[in-house]
């Protein structure tokens, strides 16, 4: 049985993939497409993150990879994926990589002090009371050494350690971690997400469009039960943000 499917280039791997699973019925999906099924390529003309930003990715440099699971969680739990395979990533980059000074930029980019070297983009497929599946598409900048000047700052493996890295054993190690961290009780993740928090415990600059235009100096102190991302002001004031409720803006001192 295959459980990986590479290319040189794609439209979007994670379009591949769902074109792919949508042609066979649900009851034959676990036969043919095993948990953490993996369709990867060198290059992607498509390649999307949250809220439609293209991925930008020089051809062969990067991983490109997306992963089809099946969540043995609720869709009211849904956000569990979400923590446990930010968590993954970032470990991955962390502990095999020894790359310091990584983070979760909520919900899912990872971050290399203030530097983006990974985002994550995760598809529900839900029937009813259950996720039938879903498709976590995953990008990580390996061996890449510059990027365009329109994205914000971003790094690399290369760019952190000095040195090339082989892209499959980066995307079986993520896998590997990935079986680890799927196991974390709701607390467990919680507590590891959280710890892992980009700007978490410190005051800095958020624009809450809903509220206001003008910044606010805010504090992260977590998430809640759905994922939301939960804030305090100077007064100890809590807000409560759901996606793409906030936008961050230059980080300030306490």
């Amino acid at each position: 049985m295959k459980t990986h499917l590479h290319f040189q280039r794609l439209s979007s791997t994670n379009i591949y993939m769902r074109e792919l699973v949508k042609k066979y019925p649900a009851t034959q999906m676990r036969a043919l497409f095993p948990p953490f099924f993996a369709v990867t390529a060198n290059e992607q003309e498509n390649g999307h993150g949250r809220q439609g930003k293209k991925w930008e990715s020089e051809t062969g440099k990067n991983l490109l990879l997306s992963l089809l699971l099946y969540p043995n969680v609720p869709p009211s739990k849904q956000f569990n994926i979400c923590q446990y395979v930010s968590i993954a990533a970032a470990d991955v980059i962390r502990d095999t990589f020894s790359v310091p000074d990584v983070s979760i930029k909520w919900p899912n980019d990872i971050y290399v002090r203030d530097k983006k070297i990974s985002g994550i983009l995760i598809e529900h497929f839900i029937q009813g009371e259950s996720i039938n599946y879903s498709i976590v598409g995953i990008g990580i900048n390996i061996n890449q050494r510059t990027f365009p000047a329109s994205l914000p700052p971003t790094t690399s493996l290369l760019l952190e350690t000095g040195k090339e890295h082989e892209i499959k054993t980066c995307m079986e190690n993520l896998i590997e971690k990935m079986k680890q961290t799927e196991q974390l009780s709701d607390a467990a993740l919680k507590m590891r997400y959280e710890h892992c928090l980009y700007r978490k415990g410190k005051f800095a600059c958020f624009v809450l469009p809903a509220i206001s235009a003008t910044p606010m100096l805010l504090q992260i102190t977590g998430v809640d039960e759905i994922g939301r991302l939960q804030l305090v002001d100077k007064n100890n004031i809590p807000y409560s943000c759901a996606f793409n409720e906030i936008v961050y803006c230059l980080s300030v001192d306490d």
